[in-house]
């Protein structure tokens, strides 16, 4: 930054604007009490504070004089420099104490910095206001970080950022919400066991973020299989054959399942041999049921150990803390199960 803005920068505070507006007889006062303690003279014929200030540096003949401003610039910009370090030196310790580290840490400054946000930012990690209750109270990012003062467009940036730690990559919204929350961090679930994994840890709880179509399945029940690789055992085998079932390319099996007009007790059969150990009391009325009653099924195990964030491109989202909250979710549409074209149902924010 060099010197003028610098001085711009020190000053700014003091206009109402932000800036000296050399239209403004109040702004035009103040501004020549300023550049007079420094022994600058705004002349009356000009009214141009940036030209003056560059003039002064070029043209000043008193080399002391000149010496006096460039020495008062120089110690504006040093000043600002260091406690600049010190405020990214502060954002730095907070972040990694949220297991931000590296590049991503370095990114988040640098966006901080570009916003001349730093104080901002420093002074709100070290007292953060936004918590898990207020995240499970509210359905928009922006909307939800709103108390924190910062500008919604430096919020914005870091809702959008992507990263990676470590080979952990971080998605939309997931920094933005590591970041900003109290008590939130990078989760580290050691060995990523089924019980133990997750994005974020917050206040003693696990929070997995999803983006998208995505499967709220075990991994014991992931899988990427066509359809047609699907039915190879005797039950599925034997479905297909009694029921003359198509299995190529173009209609979700769970349609052609359900519309063959087996009984609920065949249908279940087949689901257990597809799903070992999943116990499905399923709806087969429609395609669109039974593709749900398989969703709920794989998914009320997975909800026992984690709440689950779902958010999409607007910054809307939905923050799920517990099985009967997701049913209740799907029941009302605001999250929807897209019919199975693999294995597994995948569901999304609608």
């Amino acid at each position: 930054m060099d010197p003028i803005d610098k001085f711009l920068k020190q000053y700014s505070y003091k206009f109402p604007k932000g800036y000296p507006d050399m239209k403004n007889e109040q702004d035009i006062l103040l501004m020549e009490s300023l550049l007079n303690n420094l022994g600058i003279s705004l002349k009356e014929e000009e009214k141009n504070y940036d030209d003056e200030i560059l003039n002064l540096l070029t043209s000043l003949s008193d080399d002391e004089s000149k010496k006096k401003v460039v020495n008062f610039l120089n110690k504006i910009n040093s000043k600002e420099d260091k406690e600049d370090e010190k405020l990214e030196e502060n954002i730095t310790k907070e972040l990694n104490k949220k297991n931000i580290t590296g590049n991503v840490a370095d990114q988040i400054i640098f966006y901080a910095d570009k916003a001349n946000q730093l104080d901002e930012l420093s002074t709100y990690m070290s007292k953060p206001t936004v918590n898990h209750s207020d995240l499970l109270n509210n359905n928009n990012l922006l909307k939800l970080f709103s108390p924190i003062p910062l500008s919604d467009t430096f919020k914005d940036k870091i809702i959008d950022m992507p990263g990676a730690i470590n080979n952990v990559t971080f998605g939309k919204g997931e920094l933005a919400l590591i970041t900003f929350l109290k008590d939130a961090v990078k989760y580290k679930s050691g060995k990523d066991s089924e019980d133990t994994s997750g994005d974020i840890g917050i206040d003693g709880h696990v929070l997995e973020v999803k983006r998208g179509k995505s499967i709220i399945a075990s991994a014991n029940y992931i899988s990427r299989a066509k359809k047609v690789d699907l039915f190879k055992g005797d039950k599925s085998k034997k479905f297909i054959e009694e029921y003359n079932i198509d299995l190529k390319p173009g209609t979700p099996w769970i349609k052609l399942v359900q519309q063959t007009g087996a009984d609920k007790t065949e249908i279940e059969d087949i689901l257990t041999e597809l799903y070992p150990g999943l116990k499905i009391n399923v709806d087969i009325s429609t395609p669109k049921s039974l593709n749900d009653s398989i969703g709920l099924a794989l998914a009320e195990g997975y909800l026992k150990n984690k709440e689950l964030l779902f958010i999409n491109d607007q910054n809307n989202y939905i923050c799920i803390e517990s099985f009967n909250k997701f049913k209740e979710a799907i029941e009302n549409g605001i999250l929807v199960f897209q019919l199975a074209s693999d294995i597994n149902p995948r569901c999304y924010l609608a």
